[in-house]
């Protein structure tokens, strides 16, 4: 389990389209590939953004594949000793106020980011603008051309121009976004629980030894008690042994546990060198169909629901009943 092993599989719930930094992909180009690769279920979980969502919905419906609303947010997490991390979250109501509320402070935090690094190429002698990315796009993200881009998506193609053009390093562009003032992480759970939704840490190992399981765990305990519903246990990140490990754990504590291949050019793979530091295509990562109904029922224990309706759109499972 966890592994890329080349062959088609069930489902993939972390993956990015062009309306993330780095994202190759329009949904519907996404859903349709998955569909021929045979996959039953995937997920859009753009970088703190949901504007992809109602092109999921209606690609999942004309390709007959499963979905869920998705997002992966980027978070404070001073609480567990780190700047930020990253939480994916499932299942929520997009135009619940308090997630509304949560957007506007993602969008924010963004186009602060955006901001500040645009002014750091520009002072670099890169002149690459905050307001007009148009130049940028055309150049490396043909794809997305037209595209209303913003937020995480505009933070990316900056990143990705300061990485190849202007010789600011990785570390350098991550001391400016540790700059920006992040939704903290008990905020991010509180507001996806208001909209329904449930939460999970992402790739919370990555490319660690299995000896950091234990850190891990004291930090996930610490993580559940401020709201934190699970975590991400299988990805391309994790080795065979930390996948193993987060499974049991997860198991062991009653909590539920998602997997994905953080896939930004679903099918070529990732082509972009520090974006998602080459993840594999989509359909090669080995995440069982039964992740995704363990996650629905525990999100339908919690009463789960979309708008006040007693079925979950577009699947049909009603909230309180068992998976079918």
């Amino acid at each position: 389990m966890g592994a890329s092993r080349g062959f088609i599989v069930a489902i993939d719930l972390h993956m990015h389209s062009v309306y993330s930094g780095g994202g190759h992909d329009f949904p519907d180009t996404i859903f349709r590939y998955a569909r021929a690769r045979g996959l039953s279920a995937i997920v859009l979980t753009e970088h703190d953004t949901v504007d992809s969502l109602p092109e999921a919905m209606a690609a999942a419906a004309k390709w007959g594949v499963d979905t869920v609303p998705g997002i992966e947010i980027t978070c404070g997490a001073s609480v567990v000793g780190r700047h930020s991390i990253h939480v994916l979250a499932y299942f929520f109501d997009a135009d619940a106020p308090a997630f509304q509320a949560l957007a506007t402070r993602m969008d924010e935090a963004a186009r602060k980011r955006e901001q500040l690094l645009a002014a750091a190429l520009q002072a670099n002698g890169t002149a690459v603008s905050a307001d007009d990315l148009s130049e940028t796009e055309r150049r490396y993200y043909p794809e997305a051309v037209g595209r209303r881009i913003r937020g995480s998506h505009a933070y990316g193609i900056l990143r990705g121009t300061a990485r190849r053009c202007s010789g600011l390093s990785g570390r350098k562009i991550e001391e400016i976004a540790m700059q920006v003032e992040l939704p903290a992480l008990d905020e991010v759970c509180a507001s996806v629980r208001l909209a329904g939704g449930i939460t999970m840490w992402a790739h919370p190992l990555s490319r660690q030894p299995l000896g950091a399981v234990s850190e891990f765990k004291r930090a996930a305990l610490r993580l559940f008690e401020l709201g934190l519903d699970g975590f991400e246990a299988i990805s391309y990140k994790h080795s065979p042994d930390v996948t193993r490990a987060l499974v049991e754990f997860a198991r062991a504590c009653g909590r539920p546990y998602s997997g994905g291949g953080d896939c930004h050019a679903h099918r070529f793979g990732c082509a972009w060198e520090g974006c998602c530091n080459h993840a594999p295509r989509l359909g090669t990562l080995d995440v069982p169909d039964e992740v995704l109904s363990a996650m629905r029922r525990y999100w339908q224990r919690r009463g789960g629901r979309w708008r006040g309706e007693d079925r979950c759109p577009p699947c049909g499972h009603r909230a309180g009943e068992g998976d079918r």
